[in-house]
């Protein structure tokens, strides 16, 4: 038995105030989603622009030492000067790229990504 002044279960809400709520949920819930699509083909991605082919991989010695940031100074094990000369955020990831694929066990693994991306 339900204490006094709270309403039965069984009875339905009801009113003007009812009625307006569900038709502002149900017209809020029809503006929503779908986005349904306007009969235009979307263009192609541009191309690629780094010269990138997929599968196709150059040694990875053709961008070793090429870096964003170059080291200056000496190699504290070698006491030689650091290789590095400047290259691009590309030519580190086309290193990593061919690195990958001639060292690593399980290459055909990789997702063959533009570097220059």
């Amino acid at each position: 038995m339900l204490p006094r002044g709270l309403p039965s279960l069984k009875t339905r809400p009801s009113g003007p105030f009812v009625r307006a709520f569900i038709l502002l949920s149900f017209l809020g819930f029809a503006g929503c989603g779908g986005g349904g699509s306007s009969g235009a083909i979307s263009p192609p991605p541009p191309p690629p622009t780094s010269g990138w082919q997929p599968g196709v991989f150059q040694d990875a010695t053709t961008f070793q030492n090429r870096c964003v940031s170059p080291r200056v100074g000496t190699d504290p094990f070698t006491g030689q000067p650091f290789a590095d000369i400047q290259g691009t955020v590309t030519d580190e990831n086309n290193f990593l790229r061919s690195y990958s694929d001639d060292t690593y066990l399980w290459y055909a693994e990789i997702v063959d990504q533009d570097p220059g991306l």
